[in-house]
């Protein structure tokens, strides 16, 4: 269930293939420390988090913002088939679906992360990874969780929150001033629908190794900047 899991293959206009799935969360610049809780000691620097592996995501508990690790896939609690598992959530529509009405309306939380990563090519053609990123060095990107049973034990799966960018789709960041209304429960239905629909923020990028393919190939090499693309070319930090 942990193991890693191929990015799923989005196509768009004449061929051009976008593949999303994978980001970086591998540490917590100085300057935002004091915005979040110290990170748990179980945390591990990732590079190249996939589909279907665990991640850490912060919610909203008993007043306070919390770490809490999770399952990147989301089964609703009320689903008897827990083989239904979703990574993905389209932020446009997901105010109108019953798997995530529930999760929507009191369990949000976002995936602190470094960047994200972008595929982009033709059909045919070996596909470029991009690395995107924000000046900040951290953003926070829009997740709904939901707690499920197995085998006697109760896990938190959650889903990524996605929008439209040209044809392509990409993780909904969530604004440090609009942390607070996004986790907080008892937010408002038609507040929690405005903050997704907010302008997209700005993202630098460079083009990064293909070694970034491989979802097993976690480590800085999958963020480095191929020479002559822009950005600086070593860990990120």
């Amino acid at each position: 269930m942990w193991a890693g899991w191929p990015a799923p293959v989005c196509r768009g206009p004449e061929g051009s293939v976008f593949m999303s799935g994978r980001y970086s969360f591998y540490h917590v610049p100085a300057a935002l420390q004091p915005q979040l809780p110290q990170l748990p000691a179980g945390f591990v620097a990732r590079w190249n988090i996939a589909p279907r592996q665990p991640v850490w995501m912060l919610r909203k508990a008993d007043g306070a913002r919390q770490w809490q690790q999770a399952l990147w896939g989301f089964t609703p609690r009320w689903s008897k088939n827990l083989s239904h598992v979703v990574e993905h959530a389209r932020s446009e529509t997901v105010g109108g679906q019953e798997f995530f009405s529930e999760a929507l309306g009191c369990r949000r939380a976002v995936l602190p992360a470094n960047g994200f990563f972008e595929w982009r090519g033709t059909a045919g053609t070996r596909k470029q990874p991009y690395w995107l990123s924000r000046p900040e060095k951290l953003f926070y990107m829009a997740a709904l969780w939901e707690p499920y049973p197995v085998f006697g034990r109760e896990y938190q799966g959650l889903a990524m929150l996605t929008r439209a960018a040209a044809y392509l789709r990409r993780p909904v960041l969530i604004a440090a001033a609009d942390l607070d209304a996004w986790l907080d429960p008892a937010t408002t239905y038609e507040e929690v629908l405005n903050l997704l629909a907010l302008p997209a923020q700005p993202l630098q990028e460079r083009k990064v190794s293909t070694l970034v393919n491989d979802p097993q190939v976690d480590g800085p090499e999958c963020i480095r900047a191929l020479p002559g693309s822009p950005g600086p070319h070593g860990s990120g930090r």
